[in-house]
């Protein structure tokens, strides 16, 4: 009895820390760093990391015949702060971002509440976001079972993904321990853009 009632108000208590989280990109905040980062988009010291309400949708990282395939993407980092700066470099790596390099531009040219700062995640910032998830949401219900795409590349041709498929934690315990998994670039993966303030 005293459990249910225990659980009850644990319950509550995260419906209302979600609802004082929501944040003026109309998103969630899922990371705070008291200490701040550094965006190393344009060096300026951030303390939060938003996600976007909802994915956008299915991408490929990038096509098999893009330079970002075949050549793989010069500068790209994990770190918390570089998420942004890795979607800037993978977008300038072609003239049609559109078509060959579809997640990294529908982050990019999204826009939601007026704020038009969003980029796909790092790998840290993703692993990130999978810590909210075990942490303050409980589950991984809400995470599309084709996994999120990060802006960290593993090679020239594999970039990090976040997975979970039929409502099991799946990909090598990935998301239990907060890491992500390389997969082929050219796979289709759900996009949950974020933006650091």
């Amino acid at each position: 009895m005293i459990m249910r009632q225990v659980s009850s108000v644990l319950k509550t208590i995260k419906k209302i820390l979600l609802y004082l989280w929501q944040a003026v990109g109309g998103g969630i905040i899922y990371y705070r760093n008291t200490s701040g980062f550094t965006n190393t988009y344009n060096n300026v010291k951030c303390y939060y990391l938003e996600m976007a309400p909802k994915e956008l949708g299915l991408y490929m990282w990038a096509r098999e015949s893009a330079s970002a395939y075949k050549n793989g993407v010069y500068g790209l980092k994990d770190t918390i702060g570089s998420g942004r700066q890795n979607t800037a470099l993978i977008v300038a790596t072609t003239a049609y971002p559109i078509i060959y390099v579809p997640a990294a531009h529908a982050c990019n040219t999204y826009k939601n509440n007026s704020k038009e700062d969003w980029f796909l995640p790092s790998r840290n910032e993703l692993a990130e976001l999978s810590n909210y998830y075990k942490n303050v949401i409980g589950n991984f219900d809400n995470v599309p079972a084709y996994g999120y795409w990060c802006s960290t590349q593993f090679s020239n041709s594999d970039a990090y993904y976040m997975d979970r498929l039929g409502g099991s934690i799946i990909g090598m315990i990935n998301m239990v321990i907060g890491i992500s998994s390389p997969f082929d670039k050219t796979a289709t993966h759900a996009v949950r853009p974020i933006r650091a303030f």
